[in-house]
């Protein structure tokens, strides 16, 4: 016997009126469908007035200083580590219950895990994390939306950075720079929800071998042996996570380290000679001159930096 809200083989499903939600089934509220419109209704309009509000006091507020432009820059770099960091503290520590589980099969206070992940957890913004948030499972059929939702968190962020590179071959650069910011948030998310499609529950909550009933903790209902489309597009979607998209952040760098590389190898002097200014380019190493576009460019950096100083 299962206990209220479990169900299926190893009580491993939610039950009919319950939704799963961080490992464990939470029961349906009953909230009519003109309700669940209404909510919907107003949450996009609060959007598109938030929104509105925006652009309007955007357009107004003053202009703001190079110093303020530098600070706002500073900060958003630093923000985005720091999501980053949340995004990796919530992966690993979802993997605590699991250990600590597996070293005291009579400990239940680690079966919830740490409610404060849970909240964190939305943070990687994973299509598995919107459909939590919008209690879809309670909506349509439990086995399908989870089913769906749990293939769509690694292919999504995959498919943008498609789209990315569509935007590039028209918009140079413009593509390479939205999908690097989409990385930064949707990379450790999608990655985590490719290695989950992998896993396998091979013990049950004793720690005793399943054997043959050993089955997919994304599809309780799918024995690890079966649904191997699961598996296919799990390992894609980890070579492209753990190979292809770090190999083409290392081409991005290195690219990027080739071309700057005359610009940190070159100093600027400037030598007052009877009450005018010349401004020269000395290579450091060696390197081949610049052509007449880049040195003109060069030479007018240089200029407007003494100017600034001076």
């Amino acid at each position: 016997n299962c206990t209220p809200g479990r169900a299926g083989p190893l009580c491993a499903s939610c039950a009919q009126d319950y939704r799963a939600s961080k490992k464990i089934c939470v029961e349906c509220k009953n909230v009519s469908t003109e309700k669940r419109l209404l909510i919907g209704l107003g949450c996009a309009m609060t959007l598109l007035i938030l929104a509105a509000a925006a652009w309007k006091l955007r357009r107004h507020l003053p202009q703001p200083s190079p110093r303020t432009e530098c600070l706002l820059q500073l900060i958003m770099a630093q923000l985005a580590v720091l999501l980053q960091l949340t995004q990796l503290w919530t992966v690993l520590g979802g993997l605590t219950p699991a250990v600590d589980r597996a070293k005291n099969s009579t400990d239940t206070a680690n079966v919830a895990g740490d409610p404060l992940l849970g909240y964190l957890a939305a943070l990687q913004f994973t299509s598995s994390e919107v459909q939590n948030f919008l209690a879809l499972q309670c909506l349509y059929d439990g086995v399908t939306v989870r089913s769906m939702f749990a293939v769509a968190t690694p292919l999504v962020p995959l498919l943008l950075l498609i789209a990315c590179g569509c935007v590039e071959a028209f918009s140079r650069g413009l593509g390479i720079r939205v999908g690097l910011k989409m990385l930064t948030v949707l990379f450790i998310g999608g990655a985590s929800g490719s290695a989950q499609l992998l896993g396998c529950q091979r013990t049950d909550g004793a720690g005793t071998p399943l054997g043959e009933f050993a089955f997919r903790p994304l599809f309780p209902h799918e024995r690890c042996k079966e649904a191997l489309w699961v598996d296919r597009i799990g390992w894609t979607t980890s070579i492209c996570y753990g190979f292809f998209i770090p190999c083409f952040l290392g081409f991005l760098f290195a690219k990027q380290n080739l071309i700057m590389r005359k610009v940190k190898t070159v100093i600027a002097q400037a030598v007052r000679d009877q009450g005018q200014v010349v401004v020269r380019l000395q290579c450091v190493q060696g390197e081949e001159p610049f052509k007449d576009p880049v040195l003109a460019k060069r030479l007018a950096a240089a200029t407007a930096a003494y100017v600034a100083v001076h």
